[in-house]
Order: structure tokens, then sequence, then C-alpha cells
């Protein structure tokens, strides 16, 4: 359809057209995510250089994939699988075969080592020695296919949040900067007069840049270093002609231990602080000794840092580091993240409980979401990334939520919450099937100050006059310890097979 351009116009508008067929029909059977492959860009052109303008042959290509970009994003749970820049990082002459068989067609060369003897008729059993042809594919008839299948179980895991990362942990002296800052007196020597700012210095700044677009994705950053944090406080700054949109200041930091203890159990106390698990985490440190004890001392910490040339790519692409879709909590987690810490060193310096929650004056803010709400993101979030208090360690996808909110059936509500010291956000959210709360999670961040008791009694209030009654489900996860009382806490009484029921109080 693409490369044929049938009616001289607009040569992805069929091609389009199918793919919006499918994905309404696809949706329609199922909340699953789905992935979209794009279209690979062809290696050669019929006219080559002379090729020109939007109608050129590879033109359309891209073209196309501009367009099925804008069309996934009109659906909920659909991501496109880059195929093109797959092939094109891996090395696409030797994973497309257009270069042998015709313009339209973008299989792999591979195939031509796969077809059966049967197939030879059509050319009077006369075709040319394949061995050139193996050897150009390095023996292996399936590369496309196996480039094409990474990419999508990366997008699995990024879209079902296997593995996620919440937090780099970064070493200073030799990974953030070359040296030891202590010596060379500041964190750089770089002025324009010595080079541009991708030579050398490029390197680190690069990796700057990488750690910042991390943050936007909701990833927080902490630092361990060995080090005299006076010393670090006073020389971590930049003159005025070094690029300060690419580089990490202190403040980019919710946390770090500056000091001259082991890092294995610096490490350790940034987990307690944070209130992470140790899975959670990612390590970089330039010294292969650190890296080795902390692989050993702390197995479930990611260790980085053996090449520094392949770090940036690496943080970019890893699909641990990325979320489906960028939301405003993610974006501003760290702002989140240093709020909840001030909350803890103000818990630790009150007499009790009761003097800390009313010192922090929290204020609660519950709606009951309609179909075109713009926080049905932030719930699926929410939902997969909370592990402890989660009633049922349930995972909503967007499609599901999109579906859910317009059922007459199904309530779908959210807390978000503020206090003195910051805005939490929306740190709870709860999804009522048929007068049953099918999952019920509040973020960890606001554990401890009462929030998921208000809420629960704020869904009870605005339950009480549908029938039949109102029911919770606890499903015991091996993380959900905190969340398994809720209903019991709440006036609910178990019926068995960890459903709840809710005993209205009697009129008047």
């Amino acid at each position: 359809m693409v490369a044929e351009d049938a009616d001289g116009r607009n040569p992805h508008a069929a091609y389009i057209a199918y793919a919006t067929q499918m994905l309404t029909e696809l949706r329609a059977l199922t909340p699953a995510p789905i992935l979209i492959d794009n279209l690979p860009e062809p290696t050669v052109q019929p006219l080559g250089l002379a090729e020109r303008g939007v109608k050129g042959h590879r033109t359309r290509f891209r073209l196309t994939n501009v367009a099925l970009a804008e069309l996934a994003n009109a659906f909920p749970d659909v991501y496109v699988i880059d195929v093109a820049a797959a092939l094109a990082a891996a090395g696409a002459e030797r994973l497309l075969d257009d270069g042998q068989v015709g313009f339209t067609h973008f299989g792999s060369p591979g195939w031509l080592l796969q077809r059966p003897e049967s197939e030879k008729a059509a050319v009077h059993g006369i075709f040319p020695d394949t061995a050139p042809l193996a050897h150009a594919l390095g023996g292996d008839p399936y590369g496309r296919e196996a480039v094409v299948a990474a990419r999508h179980i990366d997008a699995l895991v990024t879209v079902l949040g296997i593995g996620r990362k919440k937090c780099v942990i970064l070493d200073l002296d030799g990974t953030l900067w070359p040296g030891v800052l202590a010596e060379t007196g500041s964190p750089f020597a770089w002025t324009p007069e010595i080079s541009g700012g991708f030579s050398f210095i490029g390197l680190y700044f690069g990796l700057h840049e990488a750690l910042l677009c991390l943050k936007r994705r909701g990833i927080v950053l902490a630092c361990v270093s060995k080090n005299d944090e006076a010393s670090v406080r006073e020389l971590w700054k930049y003159a005025d002609h070094y690029p300060a949109a690419r580089l990490l200041t202190p403040d980019d930091f919710v946390t770090w231990r500056i000091n001259w203890d082991d890092k294995v159990g610096n490490i350790r106390s940034i987990a307690d602080e944070l209130g992470f698990a140790l899975d959670t985490f990612l390590f970089i440190d330039d010294n292969p000794v650190e890296r080795d004890r902390v692989r050993r001392r702390l197995p479930e910490v990611e260790v980085w840092g053996e090449d520094p040339f392949s770090l940036r790519r690496r943080l970019l692409n890893d699909p641990r580091l990325q979320i489906p879709v960028i939301t405003a909590e993610a974006a501003s987690r760290s702002v989140l993240v240093k709020a909840q810490i001030a909350r803890q060193q103000l818990r630790a310096e009150t007499l009790g409980e009761a003097q800390y929650i009313e010192q922090l004056r929290i204020q609660c803010r519950i709606e009951c979401l309609t179909p075109d709400s713009t926080k049905l993101q932030r719930v699926e979030e929410l939902f997969r990334r909370t592990t402890q208090f989660n009633t049922t360690g349930r995972k909503f996808s967007a499609s599901e939520l999109a579906a859910l909110v317009k059922n007459p059936a199904a309530r779908i509500f959210v807390v978000d919450v503020s206090d003195r010291l910051g805005d939490h956000g929306m740190v709870g959210a709860a999804v009522i099937e048929d007068c049953e709360i099918a999952g019920f999670a509040i973020s960890c961040r606001a554990l401890g100050m009462g929030i998921e008791h208000t809420f629960l009694r704020h869904i009870q209030d605005e339950m009480k006059d549908r029938p039949p009654a109102l029911r919770g489900k606890i499903i015991p996860t091996a993380r959900n310890v905190p969340a398994r009382n809720i209903y019991r806490d709440n006036g609910f009484a178990e019926n068995g097979g960890g459903v709840w029921e809710w005993a209205k109080p009697a009129a008047g």
C-alpha cells in the first residue's frame, strides 16, 4: 500500500485506515496491552539519489511511521515498536531483503536460506550458491527475527513493569567526573578555548544528560561516595559557560551518603530511608572493588560501571529504566520523595504520632473519576508500582480502566493529598466492580498518616445507598502485609475466601 502510493496524494492513508480498524477491533476484544510494529525503512530506492521530496520511496515509509505513532497515541495501552530504529541500529542491509527480492518486501534475507527445495521448481531447479549469503548473515538466518523479538520483549518489560528500577545510586569521583574532586578542585576543567563540548568532556556531559532524563521518567537519584561532604558541597560547582541544562547538581539528588563508611551499609541506609526494596536499585561505580563488594553482599542490587562508554546508552535504553507514559507524578517524583524525607525527619523530632499528624496539617481531596478524566494513567501507574499497601496485588491496564470508568456498575475513586511540607499528589486509588473493591492501593509515601482509613470511609459513605452490600477482597502477596487489616479495621466482616463485607450502619 505504502510503496505503490496508489492515490498519489496520501501514501499512508490506506495503511493507517487498516491499522485503525485493526486496533479498534482488537481493543473491543481485549484490554491487554497491544504492541504494533512500525515499518522498516527501505535499504534501496527505485530511483536512487533522484528520490526527492515527500513522495520519495523511503520518505513515504518514514511519513507512514509518523502517522502510525500519532494513531497509537489515540488508543489506551497501544505501543509502537520502532522496528525501523532497531534494524538500523543492528545494520539494516543484512537484516532486510529489499536489497535482494523487491522494493515492496521487507522480510529477512535469512528466509532465502530456509525455503523448501520444492520451490526451486519456479527457477528450473537452478539457484545461486547461498554460501555467500550465509556468510554475510554470520551463519544466522534468524538475525532479523532476533532483533525484532528483543524489542518486543523490552517493550513488554516496560509496559508490565517487570523488574522496574526506582532509584539510581551513583558514585561521584571517577564516575560523574574524572579524577578525585578534592584533588582536581572542580568537577571539570573545561573551557571553550580547550575544546568543544563534544570532545573528551562530552562523555561526562552525556552521562549527566542521560541521568537527568531518568529524573523526568520518575526515577530518583542518590549518591554514595567515599569523600568529605563539606569538600564536595564546596567544590561541586560549574562556571557560567558550562551547559547547565545538561549537568547534574546536588539538588538533583533526593539523598546522599558522602562519608568514609562502607558503601554496602550506605546503600542499605538509603533503601531504608526511601522505603524501596533493594531489587529496585541500580548502583553505578567506576571502582571494580566496590562493584564486587556490592554484588556479593547485596545481590538484589543491579550493579554497573565496567564500561563508561556504554553507560549512557544503557541508561537510556534499558527497559527497566523506562515507563510507558510520563505522568505529572512521575516527572515530579524527586520533589515528592524529598518532601517525604522531610516528613520522616519531622516525625523523628516530634514527641508522638498524634503531634506529628497534627503538625502536618494533612488535606485529602477525594473524587470519583469520570470518563473524561486525565488521571487514569496515574491510576494505572499507582497499581503497577504499589506492592505494600495493595489489597489484591492486581494491576489494571490503562484500557481496563478506560472501560471501567464508562461502566455504570463500576466506580474508580482517587485521593490526592497535601500537607504543609508539600503536595503528595495522587497517592491512593480504589476500583469498584459490582460493589466489590477489586483493588485498593495507597502509595507507600502516604502510609502512617491515616489516609487509607479516611479514603475507605469516604468510599463507604458514597456506596452506602447502593445495593448490594459493599465488599472488599484481600489476596495475600509477598509484600502486602500492611494492607491486610484495612477492611477489618473499618467495620467489614470476613465471609471467607478473603472476602470482607461491610455491615451498613442502621438508618437513624
